[in-house]
């Protein structure tokens, strides 16, 4: 996540205005609780009907969701998860994620 496309609020938390060249809709706000060497893991909050559009990158990815509901498409493949779900997108592979509800969740980043 790029400095220049996200701002600092008062509760630690940054929002994401731009993914990977693409412009975020909505209210995305990320935290991050801990990093190490090849991973960092945040604490996620997005508003119902916030879209970050279908894009890639080079890191794998895993979440768990704590509270809300989420449109995922991974590879292609449409997945929707709630509260107590899991989900997981590996390095390089097209995705996107939309709130359906108020959303939550815990998300693991890992680099090569």
């Amino acid at each position: 996540m790029s400095s220049k496309h996200m701002n600092m609020n008062n509760k630690g938390y940054k929002e994401i205005k731009v993914v990977e060249g693409k412009r975020v809709e909505g209210r995305v706000l990320a935290k991050v609780l801990v990093s190490g060497e090849r991973a960092v893991m945040l604490k996620m909050i997005f508003k119902s009907g916030s879209i970050v559009p279908l894009h890639k990158h080079d890191f794998e990815a895993m979440g768990y969701v704590l509270k809300g509901k989420l449109k995922l498409v991974v590879g292609g493949k449409e997945l929707v998860v709630g509260g107590g779900d899991v989900w997981h997108h590996p390095r390089s592979i097209k995705h996107s994620t939309e709130a359906v509800e108020d959303s939550e969740w815990i998300e693991i980043r890992m680099s090569k």
